[in-house]
């Protein structure tokens, strides 16, 4: 029943539909790996904002890659509050 009743209505599905085309999002059932990448609010300028080490989009991408090569997966979503983070992506494209 739940899920019957949280289901996106058909207008919101065109729109998810849409975005994920525009992003070249893969078709289902296809193995990809998240990640949320917070580098906003979380880490300021200072590599010690908020008392804890911030660690750089360098050191996810090599244990993102690690587990890509491991098994196989050739798709990655980033998802992240930063401009910064962003511009660079283009670097880690295979």
């Amino acid at each position: 029943i739940l899920q019957h009743a949280l289901r996106p209505s058909k207008w919101l599905m065109n729109k998810i539909d849409e975005a994920k085309k525009s992003m070249n999002w893969p078709e289902e059932d296809t193995p990809m790996i998240g990640l949320h990448f917070r580098a906003g609010d979380a880490c300021l300028e200072d590599e010690t904002t908020l008392g804890r080490k911030c660690d750089t989009l360098d050191t996810y991408m090599e244990k993102v890659n690690l587990i890509a090569g491991k098994y196989g997966i050739k798709h990655i979503y980033i998802a992240t509050d930063s401009m910064a983070v962003l511009n660079q992506l283009s670097k880690f494209e295979n």
